[in-house]
């Protein structure tokens, strides 16, 4: 995992849908540092809920992933992907762009 790669002809960048992208974070996460890296390297700026001493969007994002406590917690669409590990991963495996250009769900 030494380089973040970036496909900027594929994805959100290149002006089609974009999806609706929801991280839970901390000031002092190294992780959550690398997974904004890597979104924005795909065209697309997270919803960043900061939960440093927010002791109620912690509560909100426990109920979300089922009691998970690590950071950061991401959603794309509402649905919950895990961390950067599961992101990155998502990016090797050639999937993420196709989540990320999938049109955010109306509210």
């Amino acid at each position: 995992m030494s380089g973040l790669p970036s496909h900027p002809e594929k994805g959100p960048a290149s002006g089609g849908p974009q999806a609706k992208v929801e991280m839970y974070t901390a000031r002092y996460c190294g992780y959550c540092v690398r997974a904004k890296q890597l979104l924005q390297a795909k065209g697309v700026m997270p919803i960043e809920y900061a939960i440093d001493g927010d002791d109620e969007a912690r509560r909100e994002m426990m109920a979300r992933t089922g009691g998970r406590r690590t950071l950061p917690q991401i959603f794309i669409n509402g649905q919950g992907i895990g961390g950067f590990i599961e992101l990155y991963q998502l990016d090797r495996a050639g999937r993420l762009d196709d989540l990320l250009s999938e049109d955010a769900p109306e509210e």
